[in-house]
Protein backbone atom coordinates (compact mmCIF):
# COMPACT_ATOMS: atom_id res chain seq x y z
CA UNK A 1 0.00 0.00 0.00
CA UNK A 2 1.64 3.13 -1.04
CA UNK A 3 1.54 6.77 0.76
CA UNK A 4 1.73 10.05 -1.10
CA UNK A 5 3.08 12.90 0.79
CA UNK A 6 2.12 16.18 -0.44
CA UNK A 7 4.00 19.11 2.06
CA UNK A 8 6.79 21.76 1.51
CA UNK A 9 9.62 22.91 3.58
CA UNK A 10 12.22 25.64 3.00
CA UNK A 11 14.76 28.60 4.55
CA UNK A 12 11.50 30.30 5.40
CA UNK A 13 9.17 28.39 6.39
CA UNK A 14 10.92 25.67 8.15
CA UNK A 15 10.78 22.20 8.11
CA UNK A 16 7.83 21.96 10.99
CA UNK A 17 5.57 20.41 8.20
CA UNK A 18 8.11 18.02 6.72
CA UNK A 19 9.01 16.42 10.47
CA UNK A 20 6.16 15.96 11.25
CA UNK A 21 5.07 13.83 7.80
CA UNK A 22 8.39 11.76 8.31
CA UNK A 23 6.60 10.46 11.36
CA UNK A 24 3.70 9.02 9.32
CA UNK A 25 6.60 7.91 6.52
CA UNK A 26 8.10 5.72 9.57
CA UNK A 27 5.03 4.37 10.67
CA UNK A 28 3.16 4.08 7.01
CA UNK A 29 6.85 1.35 6.66
CA UNK A 30 6.25 -0.26 9.81
CA UNK A 31 3.47 -1.63 8.46
CA UNK A 32 4.68 -2.52 5.21
CA UNK A 33 3.97 -0.17 3.01
CA UNK A 34 5.99 2.55 0.76
CA UNK A 35 6.01 5.92 0.88
CA UNK A 36 6.61 9.01 -2.07
CA UNK A 37 7.26 12.06 -1.18
CA UNK A 38 5.98 15.44 -3.27
CA UNK A 39 7.42 18.41 -2.04
CA UNK A 40 8.25 22.37 -2.89
CA UNK A 41 11.56 22.67 -0.75
CA UNK A 42 14.71 24.41 -1.23
CA UNK A 43 18.25 22.84 -0.63
CA UNK A 44 17.43 22.55 3.19
CA UNK A 45 14.87 20.28 2.86
CA UNK A 46 16.54 18.19 0.48
CA UNK A 47 19.35 17.63 3.29
CA UNK A 48 16.62 16.32 5.48
CA UNK A 49 14.95 13.89 2.92
CA UNK A 50 18.08 12.72 1.06
CA UNK A 51 17.61 9.20 1.92
CA UNK A 52 13.16 9.57 0.79
CA UNK A 53 11.87 9.10 -2.67
CA UNK A 54 10.79 12.31 -3.80
CA UNK A 55 9.30 14.06 -6.32
CA UNK A 56 11.04 17.64 -6.42
CA UNK A 57 9.07 21.47 -7.27
CA UNK A 58 5.80 23.23 -6.72
CA UNK A 59 3.35 20.69 -7.03
CA UNK A 60 0.92 22.77 -6.05
CA UNK A 61 1.00 24.29 -9.97
CA UNK A 62 0.93 21.29 -10.88
CA UNK A 63 -2.82 20.07 -9.28
CA UNK A 64 -3.89 21.79 -12.80
CA UNK A 65 -3.64 18.21 -13.94
CA UNK A 66 -5.93 15.83 -13.16
CA UNK A 67 -4.32 12.53 -10.80
CA UNK A 68 -5.46 9.37 -10.76
CA UNK A 69 -3.96 7.04 -7.66
CA UNK A 70 -7.08 5.12 -6.65
CA UNK A 71 -5.39 2.41 -4.54
CA UNK A 72 -3.04 4.89 -2.79
CA UNK A 73 -3.31 6.91 0.38
CA UNK A 74 -2.73 10.93 0.03
CA UNK A 75 -1.47 12.73 2.80
CA UNK A 76 -1.59 16.82 2.40
CA UNK A 77 0.28 19.17 4.84
CA UNK A 78 0.14 22.44 3.17
CA UNK A 79 -0.37 25.87 3.62
CA UNK A 80 0.13 26.88 0.38
CA UNK A 81 -3.21 24.04 -0.70
CA UNK A 82 -5.90 25.96 -1.64
CA UNK A 83 -9.41 24.66 -1.59
CA UNK A 84 -9.62 23.29 -5.06
CA UNK A 85 -6.15 21.71 -4.77
CA UNK A 86 -7.66 19.48 -1.96
CA UNK A 87 -10.72 18.64 -3.71
CA UNK A 88 -8.50 17.61 -6.74
CA UNK A 89 -6.63 15.18 -4.90
CA UNK A 90 -9.43 13.98 -3.12
CA UNK A 91 -11.17 12.72 -6.29
CA UNK A 92 -7.76 11.45 -7.14
CA UNK A 93 -7.25 9.11 -4.19
CA UNK A 94 -9.05 6.13 -2.55
CA UNK A 95 -8.39 7.78 0.66
CA UNK A 96 -6.77 11.42 1.84
CA UNK A 97 -5.77 12.61 4.82
CA UNK A 98 -5.22 16.30 5.66
CA UNK A 99 -3.07 18.32 8.07
CA UNK A 100 -4.75 21.25 9.66
CA UNK A 101 -3.88 23.82 12.40
CA UNK A 102 -6.10 26.60 11.91
CA UNK A 103 -9.62 24.82 10.25
CA UNK A 104 -8.42 26.50 6.82
CA UNK A 105 -10.94 24.63 4.51
CA UNK A 106 -13.49 23.00 3.59
CA UNK A 107 -12.07 19.35 3.72
CA UNK A 108 -13.81 16.51 1.68
CA UNK A 109 -14.31 13.18 3.12
CA UNK A 110 -11.27 11.62 4.51
CA UNK A 111 -9.73 11.97 7.58
CA UNK A 112 -8.10 15.68 8.47
CA UNK A 113 -5.83 15.94 12.13
CA UNK A 114 -5.78 19.13 14.10
CA UNK A 115 -2.92 18.37 16.36
CA UNK A 116 -3.78 21.27 18.69
CA UNK A 117 -5.37 21.52 22.01
CA UNK A 118 -8.99 21.88 20.68
CA UNK A 119 -12.57 20.99 19.80
CA UNK A 120 -13.61 19.95 16.14
CA UNK A 121 -15.05 23.23 14.60
CA UNK A 122 -18.67 22.92 14.39
CA UNK A 123 -18.99 23.38 11.16
CA UNK A 124 -17.03 20.57 9.95
CA UNK A 125 -18.80 18.73 7.41
CA UNK A 126 -17.54 15.18 5.15
CA UNK A 127 -14.02 14.76 6.65
CA UNK A 128 -13.59 12.75 9.84
CA UNK A 129 -11.77 15.36 11.77
CA UNK A 130 -9.03 13.71 14.78
CA UNK A 131 -8.49 16.54 17.05
CA UNK A 132 -5.72 16.95 20.04
CA UNK A 133 -2.46 16.54 21.25
CA UNK A 134 -2.45 12.88 20.68
CA UNK A 135 -3.21 12.59 17.45
CA UNK A 136 -0.43 15.21 16.41
CA UNK A 137 2.79 13.42 14.54
CA UNK A 138 5.77 12.87 16.52
CA UNK A 139 8.83 11.23 15.50
CA UNK A 140 9.42 7.71 16.69
CA UNK A 141 11.66 8.53 19.41
CA UNK A 142 8.53 10.34 20.58
CA UNK A 143 6.54 7.11 21.08
CA UNK A 144 7.21 5.70 23.71
CA UNK A 145 8.52 8.28 26.16
CA UNK A 146 7.65 7.96 30.21
CA UNK A 147 4.51 9.20 30.70
CA UNK A 148 5.86 11.16 33.70
CA UNK A 149 8.47 12.62 35.29
CA UNK A 150 9.71 14.43 38.71
CA UNK A 151 11.37 17.68 38.57
CA UNK A 152 14.59 18.20 39.96
CA UNK A 153 14.98 20.95 43.12
CA UNK A 154 16.66 23.52 41.05
CA UNK A 155 17.37 24.41 37.51
CA UNK A 156 20.43 22.87 36.12
CA UNK A 157 20.13 22.22 32.30
CA UNK A 158 17.92 24.88 30.16
CA UNK A 159 16.67 23.90 26.23
CA UNK A 160 16.24 26.91 24.06
CA UNK A 161 14.96 26.08 21.05
CA UNK A 162 13.65 28.57 18.12
CA UNK A 163 12.26 26.93 15.36
CA UNK A 164 14.60 24.66 12.62
CA UNK A 165 15.34 27.60 10.80
CA UNK A 166 14.66 30.53 13.20
CA UNK A 167 13.81 32.98 11.02
CA UNK A 168 13.24 35.65 14.16
CA UNK A 169 17.40 35.11 14.75
CA UNK A 170 15.85 35.16 18.46
CA UNK A 171 18.26 32.05 19.59
CA UNK A 172 21.02 34.52 20.68
CA UNK A 173 18.71 37.17 22.79
CA UNK A 174 16.97 34.03 24.39
CA UNK A 175 20.43 32.67 25.33
CA UNK A 176 21.37 36.02 26.70
CA UNK A 177 17.90 36.10 28.94
CA UNK A 178 18.37 32.88 29.93
CA UNK A 179 21.91 33.41 31.23
CA UNK A 180 20.58 36.75 33.43
CA UNK A 181 18.24 34.48 34.54
CA UNK A 182 19.65 31.37 35.37
CA UNK A 183 23.36 32.11 35.81
CA UNK A 184 24.77 28.75 36.89
CA UNK A 185 22.58 26.51 34.82
CA UNK A 186 23.93 24.98 31.43
CA UNK A 187 22.17 26.55 28.14
CA UNK A 188 21.66 24.03 25.09
CA UNK A 189 20.91 25.56 22.21
CA UNK A 190 19.82 24.28 18.87
CA UNK A 191 21.52 26.44 16.39
CA UNK A 192 19.84 26.58 13.28
CA UNK A 193 21.21 26.13 9.74
CA UNK A 194 24.10 28.47 8.58
CA UNK A 195 24.81 29.05 12.62
CA UNK A 196 24.90 31.82 14.75
CA UNK A 197 27.30 33.62 17.21
CA UNK A 198 26.95 32.31 21.13
CA UNK A 199 28.89 32.31 24.39
CA UNK A 200 31.73 29.81 24.38
CA UNK A 201 30.20 28.46 27.64
CA UNK A 202 26.46 27.37 25.00
CA UNK A 203 26.67 23.72 24.40
CA UNK A 204 25.52 24.05 20.25
CA UNK A 205 23.38 21.20 18.94
CA UNK A 206 23.34 20.97 15.35
CA UNK A 207 21.10 18.51 12.95
CA UNK A 208 19.82 16.22 15.76
CA UNK A 209 17.97 13.15 14.94
CA UNK A 210 15.12 12.46 17.13
CA UNK A 211 16.89 9.81 19.29
CA UNK A 212 19.61 12.83 19.81
CA UNK A 213 16.51 15.55 20.54
CA UNK A 214 14.38 13.06 22.80
CA UNK A 215 17.55 12.30 24.72
CA UNK A 216 18.19 16.08 25.28
CA UNK A 217 14.67 17.25 25.94
CA UNK A 218 14.41 14.57 29.02
CA UNK A 219 17.63 15.46 30.98
CA UNK A 220 17.04 19.35 30.98
CA UNK A 221 14.43 21.22 33.85
CA UNK A 222 12.73 23.71 31.05
CA UNK A 223 12.97 25.40 27.52
CA UNK A 224 12.33 28.44 25.99
CA UNK A 225 10.96 27.54 22.48
CA UNK A 226 8.96 29.00 19.74
CA UNK A 227 5.51 27.91 19.07
CA UNK A 228 5.36 25.60 16.29
CA UNK A 229 5.58 21.74 16.13
CA UNK A 230 8.52 21.52 18.95
CA UNK A 231 5.76 22.16 21.51
CA UNK A 232 4.26 18.74 21.13
CA UNK A 233 7.65 17.04 21.47
CA UNK A 234 8.12 19.51 24.67
CA UNK A 235 4.66 17.50 25.92
CA UNK A 236 5.83 14.18 24.85
CA UNK A 237 9.02 14.55 26.81
CA UNK A 238 7.30 16.06 29.68
CA UNK A 239 9.50 19.43 29.58
CA UNK A 240 8.31 22.93 31.13
CA UNK A 241 8.89 25.56 28.60
CA UNK A 242 8.44 29.30 28.12
CA UNK A 243 6.82 29.75 24.43
CA UNK A 244 7.48 32.23 22.11
CA UNK A 245 5.30 32.62 19.08
CA UNK A 246 7.28 32.92 15.98
CA UNK A 247 4.56 33.09 13.34
CA UNK A 248 0.78 33.93 13.01
CA UNK A 249 -0.65 30.57 12.52
CA UNK A 250 0.73 29.53 16.54
CA UNK A 251 -0.94 32.11 17.92
CA UNK A 252 -4.22 30.36 18.92
CA UNK A 253 -2.33 27.28 19.66
CA UNK A 254 -0.17 29.05 22.00
CA UNK A 255 -2.84 30.72 24.18
CA UNK A 256 -4.52 27.08 24.40
CA UNK A 257 -1.49 25.49 25.94
CA UNK A 258 -0.91 28.68 28.34
CA UNK A 259 -4.67 28.09 29.43
CA UNK A 260 -4.57 24.35 29.98
CA UNK A 261 -1.27 25.03 32.17
CA UNK A 262 1.12 22.77 30.30
CA UNK A 263 3.61 25.71 29.29
CA UNK A 264 4.09 29.74 29.72
CA UNK A 265 3.29 31.71 26.63
CA UNK A 266 5.89 34.87 26.34
CA UNK A 267 3.61 36.69 24.17
CA UNK A 268 5.14 37.75 20.20
CA UNK A 269 8.52 37.59 18.98
CA UNK A 270 8.10 41.36 17.98
CA UNK A 271 5.97 42.54 20.86
CA UNK A 272 6.97 45.64 23.34
CA UNK A 273 7.21 43.69 25.95
CA UNK A 274 8.78 40.18 25.51
CA UNK A 275 11.86 40.65 27.59
CA UNK A 276 9.80 41.56 30.75
CA UNK A 277 7.33 38.51 29.71
CA UNK A 278 10.04 35.87 29.49
CA UNK A 279 11.79 37.07 32.67
CA UNK A 280 8.82 36.76 34.27
CA UNK A 281 8.22 33.07 32.65
CA UNK A 282 11.23 31.79 33.72
CA UNK A 283 11.45 33.27 37.29
CA UNK A 284 8.09 31.23 38.11
CA UNK A 285 9.61 28.26 36.40
CA UNK A 286 12.55 28.73 38.64
CA UNK A 287 10.27 27.58 41.59
CA UNK A 288 10.10 23.20 41.28
CA UNK A 289 6.68 23.97 42.73
CA UNK A 290 5.41 25.80 39.28
CA UNK A 291 7.23 23.07 37.50
CA UNK A 292 5.28 20.85 39.18
CA UNK A 293 2.02 22.67 38.57
CA UNK A 294 3.29 22.50 34.80
CA UNK A 295 4.29 18.68 34.63
CA UNK A 296 0.56 17.80 36.34
CA UNK A 297 -1.10 19.64 33.81
CA UNK A 298 0.72 17.57 31.17
CA UNK A 299 -0.06 14.10 32.45
CA UNK A 300 -4.00 14.69 31.30
CA UNK A 301 -2.80 14.90 27.91
CA UNK A 302 -1.65 11.76 25.89
CA UNK A 303 0.75 12.85 23.01
CA UNK A 304 3.18 10.99 21.30
CA UNK A 305 1.50 8.24 19.25
CA UNK A 306 -0.31 9.68 16.71
CA UNK A 307 1.64 8.98 13.71
CA UNK A 308 1.12 4.95 14.42
CA UNK A 309 -2.27 5.89 16.13
CA UNK A 310 -3.66 7.37 12.29
CA UNK A 311 -1.92 4.26 10.28
CA UNK A 312 -3.46 2.05 12.41
CA UNK A 313 -6.91 3.45 11.84
CA UNK A 314 -6.71 4.04 8.34
CA UNK A 315 -5.34 0.48 7.31
CA UNK A 316 -7.93 -0.84 10.37
CA UNK A 317 -10.91 0.89 9.22
CA UNK A 318 -11.59 -1.45 6.45
CA UNK A 319 -11.78 -4.14 8.97
CA UNK A 320 -14.62 -2.34 10.79
CA UNK A 321 -17.00 -2.11 7.84
CA UNK A 322 -16.18 -5.77 6.25
CA UNK A 323 -16.33 -9.09 7.06
CA UNK A 324 -13.10 -10.74 8.24
CA UNK A 325 -12.40 -14.32 7.33
CA UNK A 326 -10.55 -15.81 10.42
CA UNK A 327 -9.55 -19.68 11.06
CA UNK A 328 -12.54 -19.88 13.48
CA UNK A 329 -15.48 -18.16 11.24
CA UNK A 330 -16.22 -15.34 9.53
CA UNK A 331 -16.89 -12.15 11.52
CA UNK A 332 -19.49 -10.34 10.31
CA UNK A 333 -19.93 -6.39 11.63
CA UNK A 334 -23.45 -5.67 12.85
CA UNK A 335 -23.66 -2.88 10.17
CA UNK A 336 -23.15 -5.97 7.09
CA UNK A 337 -25.68 -8.02 8.14
CA UNK A 338 -29.00 -8.51 6.75
CA UNK A 339 -32.59 -7.37 7.86
CA UNK A 340 -33.08 -11.02 9.45
CA UNK A 341 -29.36 -11.73 10.35
CA UNK A 342 -29.81 -8.35 12.35
CA UNK A 343 -33.03 -9.64 13.81
CA UNK A 344 -31.59 -12.41 14.89
CA UNK A 345 -28.71 -10.79 16.76
CA UNK A 346 -31.37 -8.70 18.44
CA UNK A 347 -33.25 -11.94 19.63
CA UNK A 348 -29.58 -12.71 21.09
CA UNK A 349 -29.35 -9.86 23.05
CA UNK A 350 -32.37 -9.84 24.58
CA UNK A 351 -32.26 -12.92 25.44
CA UNK A 352 -32.06 -13.19 29.57
CA UNK A 353 -29.28 -15.36 29.88
CA UNK A 354 -27.15 -12.92 27.76
CA UNK A 355 -29.00 -10.19 29.68
CA UNK A 356 -28.16 -10.90 32.56
CA UNK A 357 -24.39 -11.48 31.86
CA UNK A 358 -24.08 -8.28 29.80
CA UNK A 359 -25.51 -6.21 32.89
CA UNK A 360 -28.58 -5.16 30.73
CA UNK A 361 -31.37 -4.22 32.69
CA UNK A 362 -34.36 -3.92 29.78
CA UNK A 363 -35.69 -4.95 26.79
CA UNK A 364 -33.94 -3.69 23.85
CA UNK A 365 -36.59 -2.47 20.93
CA UNK A 366 -36.19 -3.11 17.30
CA UNK A 367 -35.87 0.54 16.59
CA UNK A 368 -32.97 1.06 19.20
CA UNK A 369 -31.26 -1.77 17.91
CA UNK A 370 -31.46 -0.71 14.20
CA UNK A 371 -30.66 2.37 15.47
CA UNK A 372 -27.23 1.55 16.84
CA UNK A 373 -26.51 -0.72 13.76
CA UNK A 374 -27.09 2.35 11.42
CA UNK A 375 -24.64 4.05 14.05
CA UNK A 376 -22.15 1.73 13.41
CA UNK A 377 -21.74 2.33 9.50
CA UNK A 378 -19.81 5.42 11.04
CA UNK A 379 -18.12 4.89 13.83
CA UNK A 380 -14.68 4.51 14.39
CA UNK A 381 -14.13 3.63 18.08
CA UNK A 382 -17.27 0.83 18.74
CA UNK A 383 -18.05 -2.12 16.61
CA UNK A 384 -19.62 -4.89 17.28
CA UNK A 385 -19.70 -8.37 14.81
CA UNK A 386 -21.77 -11.27 14.71
CA UNK A 387 -19.60 -14.73 14.49
CA UNK A 388 -20.68 -16.59 11.56
CA UNK A 389 -19.51 -20.43 10.78
CA UNK A 390 -19.98 -22.39 7.46
CA UNK A 391 -23.97 -22.53 7.18
CA UNK A 392 -24.05 -18.61 7.82
CA UNK A 393 -25.72 -19.66 11.50
CA UNK A 394 -24.37 -16.59 13.95
CA UNK A 395 -22.21 -18.50 16.94
CA UNK A 396 -22.38 -15.39 19.03
CA UNK A 397 -21.13 -11.89 19.30
CA UNK A 398 -17.55 -9.93 20.00
CA UNK A 399 -17.14 -6.43 19.91
CA UNK A 400 -14.43 -3.77 20.27
CA UNK A 401 -15.20 -0.95 22.80
CA UNK A 402 -13.68 2.43 22.94
CA UNK A 403 -10.93 2.00 20.45
CA UNK A 404 -7.72 3.92 21.68
CA UNK A 405 -6.21 3.97 18.10
CA UNK A 406 -2.91 5.89 19.33
CA UNK A 407 -2.31 3.41 22.33
CA UNK A 408 -3.03 0.46 20.78
CA UNK A 409 -5.81 -0.59 23.27
CA UNK A 410 -9.56 -1.37 23.27
CA UNK A 411 -12.33 -2.84 25.36
CA UNK A 412 -13.72 -6.30 24.40
CA UNK A 413 -17.71 -7.49 24.38
CA UNK A 414 -18.45 -10.96 23.58
CA UNK A 415 -21.17 -13.65 24.22
CA UNK A 416 -22.47 -16.69 22.44
CA UNK A 417 -25.57 -18.02 21.03
CA UNK A 418 -27.12 -19.86 24.18
CA UNK A 419 -29.16 -22.18 22.12
CA UNK A 420 -26.03 -23.85 20.78
CA UNK A 421 -24.77 -27.01 22.41
CA UNK A 422 -21.50 -26.72 20.79
CA UNK A 423 -18.42 -27.40 23.01
CA UNK A 424 -16.06 -24.92 23.19
CA UNK A 425 -17.91 -22.25 21.71
CA UNK A 426 -16.88 -19.53 24.38
CA UNK A 427 -12.99 -19.99 23.02
CA UNK A 428 -13.79 -19.85 19.30
CA UNK A 429 -15.16 -16.97 19.25
CA UNK A 430 -12.74 -15.41 21.81
CA UNK A 431 -9.85 -17.04 19.16
CA UNK A 432 -11.68 -15.11 16.61
CA UNK A 433 -11.52 -11.77 17.90
CA UNK A 434 -7.82 -12.21 19.42
CA UNK A 435 -7.15 -12.89 15.30
CA UNK A 436 -8.97 -9.64 14.73
CA UNK A 437 -7.81 -7.40 17.55
CA UNK A 438 -3.96 -8.53 17.20
CA UNK A 439 -3.40 -10.02 13.56
CA UNK A 440 -5.47 -7.62 11.58
CA UNK A 441 -6.05 -4.31 13.72
CA UNK A 442 -2.28 -4.44 15.35
CA UNK A 443 -4.10 -3.86 18.60
CA UNK A 444 -1.26 -3.98 21.68
CA UNK A 445 -4.21 -4.91 24.77
CA UNK A 446 -7.53 -5.73 25.06
CA UNK A 447 -9.53 -5.10 28.45
CA UNK A 448 -12.79 -5.94 30.08
CA UNK A 449 -14.94 -6.03 33.20
CA UNK A 450 -16.19 -9.07 34.74
CA UNK A 451 -18.25 -9.66 38.01
CA UNK A 452 -16.19 -10.45 41.04
CA UNK A 453 -18.53 -13.53 41.82
CA UNK A 454 -18.81 -14.86 38.44
CA UNK A 455 -16.02 -17.72 39.01
CA UNK A 456 -16.99 -19.50 35.74
CA UNK A 457 -16.37 -16.40 33.54
CA UNK A 458 -13.34 -15.60 35.53
CA UNK A 459 -11.71 -18.77 35.09
CA UNK A 460 -12.48 -18.72 31.15
CA UNK A 461 -11.10 -15.22 30.62
CA UNK A 462 -7.79 -16.35 32.78
CA UNK A 463 -7.26 -19.50 30.21
CA UNK A 464 -7.54 -17.33 27.75
CA UNK A 465 -4.68 -14.98 29.03
CA UNK A 466 -6.36 -12.30 30.91
CA UNK A 467 -4.93 -11.22 34.25
CA UNK A 468 -6.41 -9.29 36.89
CA UNK A 469 -5.66 -5.13 36.98
CA UNK A 470 -6.33 -2.94 39.25
CA UNK A 471 -7.63 -3.52 42.68
CA UNK A 472 -8.66 -7.35 42.93
CA UNK A 473 -11.42 -6.70 45.60
CA UNK A 474 -13.87 -4.72 43.75
CA UNK A 475 -16.98 -5.33 42.87
CA UNK A 476 -16.16 -4.96 38.60
CA UNK A 477 -13.29 -6.92 38.37
CA UNK A 478 -10.83 -5.24 34.99
CA UNK A 479 -8.67 -7.79 33.32
CA UNK A 480 -6.02 -7.19 30.58
CA UNK A 481 -4.56 -9.21 27.46
CA UNK A 482 -1.86 -8.43 25.62
CA UNK A 483 -0.33 -9.13 22.32
CA UNK A 484 3.09 -9.67 23.70
CA UNK A 485 1.30 -12.39 26.04
CA UNK A 486 -0.60 -14.43 23.00
CA UNK A 487 2.54 -13.74 21.14
CA UNK A 488 4.20 -15.75 23.89
CA UNK A 489 1.69 -18.24 23.08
Amino acid sequence: MQLHIYTEGDHSCGLGHIIRCMAYAEAWRARGGQVIWWVDGDALAKSYLRVEQVHWGPWQTQMSQAVSYPDAYALLDSYRAAQWMVERLASGYGNIICLDDEYRLNYPQGFVVHGAPGETPANATGASWLCGPMWQPLRPAFWALPASREPRESVQQILIIMGGTDVRRLLPVMVSWAQQCFPAATLHAIVAAGGQDLPPEVICHHHLDDRQMAALMTKCDLAISAAGQTTFELLAARLPAVLVQVADNQASQMAAWHQLGVFISAGAWDAPALQAAVFAALSTLADKPARQVCLDAMTHLSCGKGAPGLVGLVLGRRYLTQAVHTPHGTLVPFACLSRQQSLRMLALRNDPRIAEQMMQTRIITEEEHLAFVERQKSDLYNVNYALMDEQDQPLGMVALQGIDWCARQASLGIYKNVDLAVAGLGGRLMSALRHLAFQQLQLASLSLGVKADNLRARAFYQKQGFTIIGPQTAPLLRMQLSMNAVNAD
